[in-house]
């Protein structure tokens, strides 16, 4: 049995640039919580050092991002 080769395409990619010179900070509760998940092995092990690695800080508030549509106006609809 005779397998043709097909052509390999390269994709073309733009460079991304990089929009932070440091790696943004995350809640010191967020950390806590990663790094608690890493030590039940929840987050494999793989992960661990890049995570003891991000930087943390008391002042930055964890949020939830906006949603797109409100609830209230998803419950309305269904009745």
């Amino acid at each position: 049995m005779k397998i043709k080769s097909s052509r390999k395409t390269k994709a073309m990619t733009a460079p991304v640039p990089q929009l932070y010179l440091t790696k943004l900070s995350i809640s010191s509760a967020k950390k806590a919580d990663l790094v608690s998940l890493c030590s039940d092995g929840t987050i494999p092990s793989e992960f661990h050092a890049y995570i003891k690695t991000l930087p943390d800080s008391n002042t930055i508030r964890d949020r939830l991002p906006d949603p797109d549509i409100m609830e209230d106006d998803v419950d309305s609809d269904a009745n």
